[in-house]
């Protein structure tokens, strides 16, 4: 019989390094597949529940709080911390995924815009607002075992090179329809200016979306843009310097790392337990 006795030890939460071209839900499959693996080679079984709080988009890179089992009941008092960014914008040229190599669908001037007009309409969003979400949404890659098959788009992956490929991990929907939430923007500083580039520093609550920031920080300027890089260098209180990468998932790096992150991580959203009901998930089902 295969023992169980590694379950209530992998759990935690920690800082994951994201890289770019890499879709959230590949990661979650990642950080499964390695602790899976490993027990069931140490003839010990157990199947982690794996879950993020503020996913970032396949092109964006930077700091992607994971949590592990019961611990992920905390995740969702992130939605009361702070988050920092670093945006790199190109003026011109809007495209489906916002990102400047996909394909365009709008093209606008910008050589009328000043380094006073980006400083005084980033200014306008400082403060708490109301933000429509981006209508495109970026769906889970088709599978991560050969032969993995999707009915809803009749594809059907062949290799691991064709599933780690950018086309699979940025398939995307565009929806009929737009929500809404309060978001809070603390500060946002100008660090570059050359058009059509520039790059902004900006701090603002978790909830916030750059994606949508950046398109009506566009229409404000008579413009329209995309994305050449979106870095979060901050999530909670985790920074980039405390980041593990996908070569470190390895449970003799991966466990450290729980123990290190998990305890300070919980203090930091102590203060908002009230603000939501502390209850299990039930998403996690039997899952601890």
């Amino acid at each position: 019989m295969i023992s169980k006795s590694l379950a209530p030890t992998v759990k935690g939460i920690f800082p994951f390094f994201k890289e770019p071209g890499i879709n959230n839900y590949t990661i979650i499959k990642w950080v499964k597949l390695h602790i899976t693996y490993e027990c069931v080679m140490n003839n010990q079984w157990y199947n982690p529940y794996v879950d993020i709080y503020r996913a970032l988009e396949p092109f964006a890179s930077g700091v992607l709080a994971i949590a592990i089992g019961k611990p992920s009941l905390y995740m969702k008092y992130l939605k009361f911390c702070d988050s920092n960014y670093t945006l790199d914008l190109r003026m011109g040229q809007s495209t489906i995924t916002d990102y400047f190599e996909s394909p365009t669908i709008d093209s606008k001037p910008f050589d009328h815009i000043k380094l006073e007009d980006v400083e005084k309409v980033a200014r306008s969003f400082i403060g708490p607002q109301i933000q429509a979400l981006p209508k495109a949404r970026f769906l889970r890659p088709l599978g991560i075992y050969y032969g993995d098959y999707d009915q809803s788009n009749d594809e059907e992956i062949k290799s691991w090179d064709q599933f780690l490929h950018i086309n699979n991990q940025m398939r995307f929907v565009a929806g009929d329809r737009q929500h809404h939430r309060k978001v809070t923007c603390h500060s946002i500083e100008v660090i570059k200016f050359n058009p059509p580039d520039l790059t902004l520093q900006l701090s603002c609550d978790v909830p916030f979306s750059v994606r949508s920031f950046a398109e009506k920080f566009f229409t404000e300027l008579d413009t329209c843009g995309s994305f050449t890089r979106i870095l979060r260098t901050k999530e909670g209180p985790f920074t980039l310097d405390q980041c593990i990468d996908r070569t470190d998932l390895y449970l003799k790096y991966l466990m450290p790392a729980l123990r290190k992150h998990t305890e300070p991580f919980i203090d930091h959203v102590r203060p908002h337990l009230d603000k939501l009901p502390f209850h299990d998930d039930v998403r996690m089902g039997k899952q601890r």
